[in-house]
């Protein structure tokens, strides 16, 4: 198993910190889980073309988690040339209504589909690819998905549970299973007894971390309110992420991973950008 923290910033743009996106590669398959701003272009530079990427989860649908959909979508259509699995897609709602509205006819993108699927200039590139004609438009099977299994293979199994963030959003953690190690992307939350139970026994918690004067106002979680969590699901390692460039200020990394170290004994990480955790 490769887990690569692709983004680890927050909504502010930075050039250093993309938007939350992480990549765990297992069992030969590429799961990217959130999209956010600049997502895709950090996979390429982790080392990943779009089209390896066959499975995406949304934690939930703030926009620095899900602002990168229609470019990883789109690059991947354009680059596969028709030769790439479908795009599995799953996340609370409205993932499904967001993915028709950006790629069904008379969506967002339909103008930009239809001068691709019609046009010599790019009928010409696809051929040249290696796809044939006609050119056909991409195939996105989105899924709204609730607590339990999301989905499994041979090799690996997704569930989710319940996460706590915004009254106005449905939020969900993530937990990957597999022979290779198991790891619990808890997305944006405050400490909540759903993250801790489907963490139980991981091997690695990636959990968000804020810094003051954020971190009053509820749905979301300090370093050593995280380190509580990774403590009380006994996981071996705790990543922190979310934090952007507020972790840059001498001496703060190593105040998060202290202030988590108080109350969580195993291993803390604190995250950045194209950081692979071994």
């Amino acid at each position: 198993m490769r887990i690569i923290l692709l983004g680890t910033g927050t909504p502010m743009p930075d050039p250093k910190y993309a938007g939350t996106s992480c990549l765990i590669e297992v069992g030969g398959h590429a799961l990217l889980f959130d999209c956010g701003p600049g997502a895709t272009v950090r996979a390429v530079a982790a080392g990943f073309k779009p089209t390896q990427i066959d499975y995406l989860f949304f934690t939930h649908h703030h926009f620095d988690h899900d602002l990168d959909y229609p470019h990883l979508v789109l690059t991947r259509w354009d680059q596969g040339a028709g030769k790439i699995r479908d795009l599995r897609v799953y996340g609370p709602p409205p993932t499904e209504r967001m993915t028709r509205l950006l790629f069904e006819e008379g969506g967002v993108y339909d103008a930009d589909l239809r001068a691709r699927t019609l046009s010599p200039l790019s009928t010409v590139l696809h051929v040249a690819r290696g796809g044939t004609l006609p050119r056909l438009r991409p195939v996105v099977i989105a899924q709204d998905v609730s607590p339990g299994v999301v989905c499994s293979t041979a090799g690996w199994l997704v569930r989710c549970a319940p996460a706590r963030h915004s009254e106005h959003l449905i939020s969900l953690a993530y937990r990957v299973e597999s022979d290779e190690g198991t790891v619990v992307i808890a997305g944006d939350t405050e400490p909540c007894r759903g993250v801790v139970e489907l963490a139980r026994g991981a091997d690695l918690l990636i959990h968000m971390c804020v810094l003051e004067p954020h971190a009053t106002v509820g749905g979301v979680a300090r370093a050593e309110e995280a380190g509580a969590v990774a403590r009380d699901a006994e996981v071996k390692a705790l990543a922190l992420v979310h934090m952007g460039a507020a972790a840059d200020e001498p001496g703060t990394a190593e105040r998060l991973a202290r202030d988590a170290g108080r109350v969580f004994r195993g291993r803390v990480i604190v995250g950045r950008d194209l950081l692979e955790v071994p």
